[in-house]
């Protein structure tokens, strides 16, 4: 019997949405125990216990008896999520990882996500906070935070659109992991505002592309409702 992936997480999280578009990207089931992060319901000791800093997502396989298996234990973090699922299920699915042995092709896969975790991924996250989640909580907003984090954004958007004017997605004409991780965020600012991807064509084309994935279609179809509570 097949091992079974169990997912805990909040679908407003954009952490948990990585995973959740890596699962759906390599056709892998699995179970979603759901953790909401701002309410009572949050399951704070159970987070403790299954992750050194009492985040989500984390991601759990167990074998067939009940029981975690060695291979995996209890994996946290979404990017080491997200590797691990296209490590382990490389032959399922779509290929998100390059060759191993070609070394050009890691070099700029890794540059690439540097690029994802430091520039789109940290201003997003920085600007979305003071735009969606501090008002949602009762967090006062910091008009001028939330200005300069704006900025940052729309400068960091820019230089993807450069990138992406040379390639069809992130690491070059294969779709990747980095694609995968950076989608969330694209669809967290166009959902504050539908134009953000104005004067940006190239990376207007390469949103096109990954939102039109039958993977990224499943995954927004799980997370529309709780985005919409969040509003």
């Amino acid at each position: 019997m097949a091992s079974i992936i169990k997912l805990y997480g909040d679908f407003f999280s954009p952490f948990t949405i990585i995973c959740l578009f890596t699962l759906h990207e390599k056709g892998l089931s699995f179970e979603h125990v759901d953790v909401k992060l701002f309410s009572h319901e949050t399951k704070r000791d159970l987070m403790n216990a299954k992750h050194p800093f009492g985040k989500v997502p984390i991601l759990e396989d167990i074998d067939a008896d009940g029981n975690i298996t060695k291979v995996c234990g209890s994996c946290t973090h979404s990017r080491a999520i997200s590797r691990w699922l296209a490590v382990k299920h490389a032959s399922e699915g779509t290929a998100l990882l390059p060759n191993f042995e070609d070394y050009k092709a890691i070099a700029q896969f890794e540059e690439a996500a540097c690029f994802e975790s430091s520039y789109l991924a940290a201003s997003s996250v920085t600007y979305l906070k003071q735009k969606v989640v501090h008002p949602k909580i009762g967090v006062p907003v910091d008009p001028g935070a939330m200005e300069e984090s704006l900025h940052q954004v729309k400068a960091n958007l820019q230089v993807f659109d450069r990138i992406l004017s040379a390639r069809q997605y992130l690491t070059g004409n294969n779709f990747s992991l980095i694609d995968v991780w950076s989608a969330i965020f694209i669809y967290s600012l166009l959902e504050t505002d539908p134009e953000f991807l104005q004067d940006l064509p190239s990376l207007a084309s390469w949103w096109k592309s990954v939102s039109s994935r039958p993977a990224w279609q499943r995954t927004t179809a799980q997370i529309a409702s709780r985005w919409e509570a969040m509003k």
